[in-house]
């Protein structure tokens, strides 16, 4: 190390020399962490000190020597006087060598006491005198580690600081420059970053960390090994049981891995603590090394073979106590390479522990036990059960086409396996394929499965039908009304309520995609009762049910229901680990979100699907992602060209014969083409789901694809068209009976009046449409339908008002691309209208407040207010009454006569 690596300290040292004289002596008290080279540094003023003429004596204490008395000054004074003399344990012995330092500090003198910690009583005593009665012309310096030193000395060391006869030099952790020079290397080297941050600025640490490689050890921890010297066999036992734990360590723990009797090991360690080689930490039986260097130089000299027999017991132990990733995982990387099966059973048990977390760390475990483990008819069970861990961790991480092989790979040799295995690995298996786009593959699986199962085995048929039923419904298809309706007859007759759930959510699926609105209700309603009462680990095996479940919702208008499930499902299938499933859940919530007009929440669920999604080579998801990003780039930009982007992008991720999200990436562009002005091109991508009957687009979606069409159209100037698909929208919108199918209905209705003139009909049917749209909390299509009713009124006042209103549900949910291009397609509508901002009637109010007043205008009741804004009847009563107050009215028919006259440019009542 090189002389000016402390360059303060040893300033501070040398500065020592010129305070002691023949009237004064001085005291300094050199102290820090092991190995932070207060050694070297006293080796320099020792050097410092012989250059100014000073008689220097250095005694050292040893840990082997702390029982012989006086033993540091025995050695020093070797020479100088008769050895004898400093041997007997009398308090005249220690007097003598009290006069003798005294006599030779007839001049200047050095007096160092290294590893003063190690010292033996009789020493303690002594240099307590000399610390108390200050010699002249005797610099004494005393050098210890902190942790080590007798309370005592390090109390007379303070009460000398106290009263100014002593300093105290603390050797400190060395900075980056520091070490660079230590070690050889540039600061900015990434090697020093590293090994300076791993030593925590410790020489020593820092140069076995820089020397590791080495062969044999190199100089200092061959040092740190002398400290283990004057263990006992048990002490060595548990100092290497404590390296094989590594990190934090107790009692218990130390006893199973080093077989020793708990009472031993509470002993050991308190001895242990004593030598510094622990230190405890969070709590008063709970241990650690001082160092990670220690235990690594520890675990280094530990036998190989004692060394993985540990491993094995600390690895048993952490099972037992289900600890996290971090502290299995040397233990699992240790027993890996062993040709020893019942390692492997451990290595498995810990991959079932936290697969959840570390997929990626269990898939490359059961990889390597599977590359050791035989391949033959004795292990065959052993190792399909592996097989299985790893096919989960495979596609929990994202590699979704090995998992899938696996799995096949893995049913294959289950022949013996129970058919409730079975049933569950096709079940994983087929979800992968369908996600792979594999549905033949997928439903052969399931076939074959379901021919192996006997007849009266109800629950697990009932499991495999479903499955069936979910891949038809939820991958594009349609499932057959009769056997989605038997399936629930034998789950409510046969099953628990797990298959119960999956049943009903199927059925209300397939229900309110047939029109069946009023029995989707009914079996969503029962759903969800029973969801609700199942805890989380009920329901984690099968959260695709639950997906199930809000998509329905969703799609039934139960939003706030539909966003709860959506969140426990995506919570579940994170806490499992199977991350193939959340991509799925996230384009739930993104769909929520989109249509509640939370278009920041609707793009991040999106993008994150997405991601996902292309990790996983999930295309037709990926694709379903990006057709909702297009959606909400649509509702928020006015340039449509990112919309256009990611829509076009989504089509060409499709593969060629997809059927699972085509629909969702057509309609994403048809739609965007429609706001970029290219009505002709919405058109024919619209009629491209299999032409005006749209067989292809769900029944669900068919009145929003009409309405489409029906701009399309008066765009196009096709009036007899316009009629058509405003006819179909109403009839799509009567086939389901839900006040959103309505409402975008009744929009196609105001642009085809629009069209023909009829502008107090165009804007009837607007505002029919914002009310309908408005009872289910879908802002965005609110907000559509608010803009058009105020771009066509012919009325001043109910203009402003549509306005008013379209202006805070904008400001709310952020659609700003939609605002601006409906203003855009009318610009000699909009040209006149002033902005609600500058309206008289209102110019006071806020926004919340204008749209409570413009509802009571209108007659509506406070509980009916209430209720469309999701407020308590209270806070609608207080608004009111600032309104009036603002607006100097004092009834609601003066306020509707105030926001009429104010409406119309004339003035409001109690404008100055």
């Amino acid at each position: 190390m090189p002389r000016s690596v402390h360059v303060r300290e040893a300033h501070r040292l040398t500065a020592a020399l010129d305070v002691v004289d023949a009237t004064n002596g001085h005291l300094v008290e050199v102290t820090g962490e092991p190995g932070s080279g207060k050694t070297r540094l006293v080796s320099e003023l020792v050097a410092a000190a012989n250059r100014r003429g000073y008689e220097v004596l250095v005694g050292r204490c040893t840990e082997r020597e702390r029982h012989s008395a006086l033993h540091p000054f025995a050695h020093m004074l070797r020479g100088r006087s008769d050895p004898s003399t400093c041997t007997r344990r009398t308090p005249l012995e220690m007097l003598e060598v009290f006069q003798l330092i005294e006599a030779m500090a007839c001049r200047r003198t050095l007096l160092v006491l290294d590893d003063f910690h190690y010292a033996d009583d009789s020493s303690t005593d002594l240099v307590e005198r000399l610390i108390t009665l200050t010699i002249p012309n005797l610099l004494l310096v005393v050098v210890h580690r902190p942790r080590q030193a007798a309370q005592r000395m390090v109390d007379a060391l303070a009460h000398a600081r106290e009263i100014g006869t002593a300093e105290r030099v603390v050797v400190r952790p060395l900075g980056l420059s520091q070490a660079a020079e230590v070690v050889g290397l540039q600061t900015d080297d990434p090697r020093l970053l590293r090994l300076h941050e791993r030593s925590g600025g410790n020489p020593a640490y820092l140069l076995i960390l820089s020397r590791a490689e080495q062969a044999p050890p190199n100089q200092q921890a061959a040092g740190l090994l002398g400290e283990l010297a004057p263990l006992d066999t048990d002490e060595r036992a548990v100092l290497r049981a404590a390296a094989v734990v590594a990190g934090r360590f107790d009692i218990a723990c130390l006893s199973a891995v080093a077989e020793r009797n708990p009472d031993e090991v509470r002993a050991i360690s308190s001895r242990l603590v004593d030598r510094d080689l622990f230190r405890t930490a969070g709590g008063s039986m709970t241990y650690a090394f001082r160092h990670p260097v220690v235990r690594d130089v520890v675990y280094d000299d530990t036998e190989p073979e004692w060394r993985a027999a540990a491993h094995r017991r600390a690895l048993e132990v952490m099972l037992a106590r289900q600890a996290p990733y971090e502290q299995q995982h040397e233990h699992v990387e240790a027993l890996l390479g062993l040709a020893d099966p019942q390692c492997h059973r451990l290595v498995a048990r810990a991959a079932a522990q936290v697969g959840a977390d570390e997929p990626v760390a269990v898939a490359e475990w059961l990889g390597r036990v599977l590359a050791v483990w035989p391949d033959d008819e004795t292990h065959q069970a052993d190792r399909a059960e592996v097989s299985l861990q790893r096919a989960a961790a495979l596609a929990a991480c994202g590699r979704v086409a090995e998992s899938s092989a696996l799995y096949r790979d893995t049913l294959a040799a289950m022949g013996s396996a129970s058919p409730e295995d079975r049933a569950s690995a096709v079940i994983r298996c087929v979800q992968l394929e369908c996600m792979l786009g594999s549905f033949e593959e997928a439903t052969h699986l399931l076939d074959a499965e379901m021919a192996r199962v006997p007849a009266d085995h109800h629950e697990l048929r009932i499991e495999l039908q479903l499955a069936q039923q979910f891949i038809s419904l939820a991958h594009g298809g349609r499932g057959s009304r009769t056997r989605i309706e038997h399936t629930l007859h034998m789950a409510l007759r046969h099953s628990g309520p797990i298959n119960r759930v999956g049943a009903l959510a199927a059925a209300g699926f397939e229900r309110l995609f047939t029109g069946d609105v009023r029995g989707a209700a009914e079996a969503v309603s029962a759903c969800a009762a029973i969801v609700d009462m199942l805890a989380d680990s009920d329901l984690g095996q099968h959260s695709e049910y639950l997906g199930m479940l809000a998509w329905t919702e969703v799609n039934m208008e139960r939003f706030a229901a539909a966003r709860r499930h959506f969140t426990r499902a995506a919570e579940l299938v994170r806490r499992r680990g199977t991350l193939h499933q959340v991509p799925t859940m996230l384009l739930g919530l993104s769909v929520t979100a989109l249509q509640i007009g939370e278009f920041d929440k609707a793009t991040a669920a999106a993008a994150e699907a997405a991601r996902l999604a292309a990790g996983m080579g999930a295309d037709q998801l990926r694709a379903l992602a990006l057709a909702r990003e297009s959606t909400c780039a649509l509702a928020v930009e006015r340039d449509c060209g990112r919309a256009l982007a990611l829509a076009e992008e989504a089509l060409a991720t499709l593969p060629r014969d997809s059927v699972y999200g085509r629909p969702e990436a057509v309609l994403a562009l048809a739609f965007a083409a429609l706001a970029d002005g290219d009505p002709l091109r919405c058109t024919a991508l619209v009629l491209s789901l299999g032409g005006p009957g749209l067989p292809g687009v769900p029944l669900i979606d068919r009145a929003l694809c009409y309405t489409r069409l029906t701009e399309a159209a008066v765009a196009l100037g096709d009036l007899p068209a316009a009629r058509r698909w405003t006819g179909a929208a109403a009839s799509a919108a009567d086939a389901t009976g839900l006040r959103s199918q309505r409402g975008h209905a009744l929009s196609a209705q105001g642009h085809l009046r629009r069209a023909e003139g009829d502008v107090e009909g165009a804007v009837a049917s607007y505002a029919d449409a914002a009310e309908s749209f408005s009872e289910v909390r879908m802002s965005a299509a609110q907000l559509r339908a608010l803009v058009a009713a105020a771009g066509s009124s012919p009325v001043e006042g109910d203009a402003v008002l549509f306005m008013a209103l379209a202006q805070e549900l904008v400001a709310s949910c952020g659609a700003w691309g939609d605002y601006e291009r409906a203003q855009a397609a009318h610009p000699e509508a909009w040209s006149a209208r002033p902005e609600v901002v500058d309206g008289t009637a209102t110019a006071a109010l806020t926004s919340r407040e204008a749209e409570i007043a413009w509802l009571a205008a209108t007659g509506e009741r406070t509980k009916d207010i209430a209720k469309d804004l999701f407020l308590s009847p209270r806070t609608v009563e207080t608004h009111l009454s600032r309104i009036y107050r603002k607006m100097n009215v004092k009834s609601r028919a003066a306020l509707a006569g105030a926001l009429r006259l104010g409406a119309s440019g004339e003035d409001a009542v109690g404008r100055p």
